[in-house]
């Protein structure tokens, strides 16, 4: 009750304030709906409140190019004088910098809204780039206002604002305004009004920021070219060396900037003596800011001047900087030692030409590398992040002299930096210094300390290592290093992925989607091993867990590397997974990743690769459910028109045209226009093939190419799945980093469930129901399959437990396998006399009676069994319901416990336990076991009331084989 009592004093208390709203203010918020954006504009800018103008201002190019006609101009700029007249009542400040920002992108402004701004105040050679950046895109655009009309009617009303603008805080922002409409016109007549009055800022009786608009108006008009040069030494040059000495540090500051296009707009003479000795001057300011202005100037001008100036004058000023190192001036320097180095390399300054440069040349590379030593241990971090981000250009300039210097002292003390960002701005470049150094020294100090940084503890650095492995392994591949100073290097890599992987937390999608980029390049180096057993696996987690730019980034990667598999197996395994877990799997967006892996196969596949293995699972989607999976079949159905117009199927192409027909009167409206669309594409493609006979000549031709690269790879019969591929997918692969840094790579069996998967298994739950009376002693050698061990009973009924079966690489949730295999009549099992039963799996061979068999010592089970109840039933002997179950030994049942042989190629795995007796070891090491060794088995029976059961397969390491994903196991 207090709460709400204080509330409503709260309330009390608002509305009784004195500074509240009066009726007047209240009727100028009411604005008319039935105005247009342009007389809304209007009246705000006339009557409105500050944040009503500021708002209206901000979107005046839109505004005005949404309507505009021939007198909105003069309406837009009528109010804007209304604006600025009445900017004192409000606050003068913010209004007037709205004003002034809204004329100069009026001027810049193109008819569809968009500002092409010209760059910010800055030295020359950066200035004059923005500048024919800006001018380049204004070429290839149309602009809102006509030159005219920035002449006529814009020009007048900025010439009159920036006259009256006197704060310091306005003087970059009136000046940009000015420049802009002078970058339009090229007028000499206004050019003349506008020298005017930037000269008339500069007067010293003008306030501190007039000076300030002064400096800049004075040093863009240079800067673009629009004051010949004879006027600047006869009528601006004075002026400016007087603004050099102003007493305001602001303004003193800004000429060491406006310098830099002065010398280079006069003759090398003025240049040489009166702007040269104005810089040096400026050098030795007495305001800090001033000093490292003048600085920057020096660094931009050291290409400009003369071999004689620049050695008698320029460096030795810089190299005394780089020797003293003033406090104000260490990150300054630290951040341009690149450009300094780089510029004194490609003027010679560093490399000895004749006898005479020697002693010189000697001195300068001598102080700037003992200066670039120093500057690495100092005790900023920042300092050293520079300086590792300069390292490439240090290395490229001093190669000849000091290479063995830089890659052996100044590298390793980066590379162990304490800071992580100053390893990771190393790891950045450090490709860059591979190729400056040559094989040698490349194999010798480079990869060793890329080797150090892929086993870094940033995941910064790792991150940052990664992304440049393909750069190295590129140039390693030209410079035709052998596959030996590779492998270890792919090897580091391959671990480092994974290592970094399991650092991203789960907000970090962007540095997820580079790191798959990253692997994607490096998946050219790659075995086909490593990209079936580790890379390909990685990827899929990212296509089930990843953001939509992950995923579109993993299924490309996935699709375009499949071509690099060397084993028909794993590619196969790789296409099934796709078309099991995505292409038929029960949510749409899976649906949509396989449709988008289908574009990426039809780029990198021949067309009859892509109808084979892709295209079948594609078409099936045609009558899909969902939209959003029509939609995006319909926008690629084009593609798949070509496919089948090329090889000739005239009923798929009839189904097509059928589909889009229906389409087009579907009920949704999105799927009407895109079928639409598809139809206009599909007749524009058939147009094209009708008439050019050269686009038919060279699709042909690269068909062949890729028809003759899939054949000597293998992939042709890649569609015609062999009978063992489809068991192969029961062993569940992962991936692990052990302690020493080695890949553990583990094989483990799901479960057994893809016995219920395969078709003919209604008739297979039917058999094995029927079991519960079948003698043990009776054996229907007819039956193909699985052998059940320990299956007996009086008037009991025992089932075998659904079994599970993932994808090929440890996918879960797997749509039923397309596979279809035939079991036999169900009469081959009946209920009668006593008989063995024997099931063999589809890769194994059938079993045979024990007495053809080698003998082998019976497996002792001690498989969990869980009872449909969920109670764990072990080893010993327990009452269920007045049954007992015992441990399985010395029975003589005919026991196969069948060997799972995937055609994938094993890495290095765990061991399993030595001691405890599990199904999963059974598995691993039996291939054919003869159980008939007890003739008294029969008395080992199972109680009919058990129900179903399931076999909860251990794993290698005791674990149980609930499936985990990839990245679960190598967290753990």
């Amino acid at each position: 009750m207090d709460d709400w009592s204080f509330q409503y004093e709260r309330e009390a208390d608002f509305f009784e304030r004195d500074d509240r709203l009066s009726t007047s203010d209240l009727e100028k918020l009411k604005v008319n709906e039935e105005l247009t954006d342009l007389d809304r504009t209007d009246q705000l800018l006339r009557n409105g409140f500050l944040r009503q103008k500021i708002s209206v201002l901000q979107a005046l190019p839109s505004t005005l190019a949404g309507c505009h006609t021939k007198n909105s101009l003069s309406l837009v700029l009528d109010s804007i004088k209304v604006a600025w007249s009445n900017r004192q009542q409000e606050d003068a400040s913010a209004i007037s910098f709205e004003i002034l920002s809204a004329l100069g992108e009026l001027a810049n402004a193109t008819v569809d809204g968009k500002v092409i701004s010209l760059p910010a105040a800055t030295y020359y050679e950066e200035y004059n780039e923005g500048l024919l950046r800006s001018y380049q895109r204004k070429k290839e655009t149309t602009m809102l206002l006509s030159n005219e009309q920035v002449s006529i009617q814009l020009l007048p009303v900025v010439l009159d604002f920036v006259d009256e603008t006197v704060h310091k805080e306005h003087a970059e922002i009136a000046s940009n305004a000015l420049i802009s409409s002078i970058a339009r016109i090229g007028s000499a007549t206004e050019n003349a009004k506008i020298l005017r009055v930037a000269v008339g800022k500069g007067d010293v009786s003008q306030t501190a920021g007039s000076r300030l608009l002064c400096c800049l108006l004075l040093g863009a008009m240079i800067a673009i070219r629009v004051i010949p040069a004879k006027d600047i030494e006869d009528l601006l040059l004075k002026k400016m060396i007087a603004l050099c000495q102003d007493t305001d540090a602001d303004v003193r500051n800004c000429m060491c900037i406006q310098l830099d296009s002065l010398a280079r707009a006069v003759s090398h003479d003025t240049a040489d003596s009166i702007i040269l000795n104005e810089l040096i001057e400026l050098l030795n300011d007495e305001e800090e800011q001033v000093k490292k202005a003048a600085f920057s100037a020096f660094l931009s001008l050291l290409d400009f001047y003369s071999l004689q100036t620049r050695r008698n004058r320029i460096i030795p000023e810089i190299t005394q900087f780089v020797a003293d190192r003033p406090v104000y001036i260490i990150p300054l320097l630290a951040e341009n030692y690149g450009i300094l180095v780089t510029k004194l390399c490609s003027l010679g300054e560093l490399s000895i030409n004749t006898i005479e440069d020697s002693c010189h040349v000697t001195t300068t590379t001598s102080m700037l590398l003992d200066g670039f030593t120093q500057l690495i241990k100092h005790e900023d971090p920042p300092i050293r992040r520079y300086c590792a981000y300069n390292f490439p250009a240090i290395v490229k300039a001093f190669r000849l002299s000091y290479i063995t210097t830089l890659l052996e002292n100044i590298m390793s003390t980066l590379a162990k930096d304490p800071d992580a960002k100053v390893r990771m701005h190393l790891a950045a470049g450090i490709h860059e210094v591979a190729i400056t150094a040559g094989c040698n020294y490349t194999t010798r100090y480079v990869k060793p300390i890329m080797l150090q940084l892929l086993t870094d503890d940033s995941s910064q650095v790792l991150g940052k290592s990664i992304s440049r492995i393909p750069h190295l392994l590129s140039y390693f591949t030209i410079n035709a290093l052998s596959d030996d100073q590779k492998v270890d290097l792919i090897d580091a890599a391959l671990k480092s992925a994974l290592l970094y992987l399991m650092s991203l937390t789960e907000g970090q999608n962007r540095e997820r989607a580079a790191f798959v980029e990253d692997l994607g390049a490096m998946c050219a180096w790659f075995s086909s091993t490593q990209l079936y057993d580790t890379v390909i696996p990685v990827l899929f987690e990212f296509l089930e867990k990843g953001t939509r730019p992950v995923q579109l980034i993993a299924i490309r990667v996935i699709v375009c590397n499949v071509r690099r598999l060397e084993l028909p197996s794993h590619r196969i395994a790789i296409i099934n997974r796709l078309r099991n877990d995505f292409g038929i799997a029960g949510s749409y967006w899976r649906r949509i990743v396989y449709l988008e892996s289908c574009i990426i196969a039809a780029e990198v596949n021949s067309i009859q690769y892509f109808r084979s293995n892709y295209l079948n699972t594609a078409i099936e989607l045609l009558d899909d459910p969902i939209p959003n999976v029509r939609i995006k079949v319909l926008s690629d159905l084009h593609r798949w028109y070509e496919v089948f117009f090329y090889l000739k199927e005239e009923h798929m192409l009839e189904k097509i045209q059928n589909h889009l027909t229906k389409s087009e009167a579907d009920a949704d409206g999105d799927i009407r226009e895109i079928a639409q669309i598809a139809k206009k594409n599909i007749e524009k493609s058939a147009m094209l093939k009708e008439n050019s006979l050269q686009h038919e000549v060279q699709e042909d031709t690269e068909e062949k190419r890729k028809l003759d690269e899939e054949e000597l790879i293998g992939m042709i019969t890649d569609h015609e799945e062999p009978f063992e591929i489809k068991w192969s997918s029961m062993i569940d692969y992962s991936v692990m980093v052990a302690k020493d840094g080695q890949l553990i790579r583990r094989a483990r069996v799901k479960s057994l469930e893809m016995v219920s998967k395969i078709s003919g298994k209604a008739i297979l739950k039917e058999q094995i129901k029927s079991i519960s009376n079948v003698p043990l002693n009776t054996l229907t050698p007819s039956i193909p399959g699985l052998t059940l061990s320990g299956i007996s009973g009086i008037g009991g009924n025992v089932t075998g437990g659904p079994f599970v079966l993932a994808s090929a690489v440890g996918s879960t949730g797997s749509r039923q396998d397309s596979f279809r295999g035939k079991l036999p009549a169900k009469s081959g099992l009946s209920k009668g006399s006593s008989t063995n039963v024997s099931i063999t799996l589809p890769n194994c061979s059938n079993t045979r009676p024990a007495l053809l068999t080698k003998k082998t010592p019976p497996i002792r089970f001690a498989a969990n069994v869980v009872s449909k109840t969920g109670s764990l039933l072990g080893s010993s002997t327990k009452a269920i319901k007045g049954t007992t179950i015992n441990t399985i030994k010395d029975s003589t049942i005919l026991t196969k416990i069948p060997i799972i042989r995937p055609i994938i190629t094993t890495g290095k795995r765990e061991n399993s336990p030595s001691t405890g007796n599990r199904l999963a070891t059974a598995v691993s090491n039996s291939s054919t076991h003869d159980a008939q060794t007890n003739p008294n088995a029969g008395s080992n029976s199972v109680g009919g009331t058990v129900g179903k059961t399931r076999l909860n397969i251990t794993d290698i390491t005791g674990n149980s084989s609930k499936p985990r994903s990839i990245m679960q196991t190598i967290a753990r």
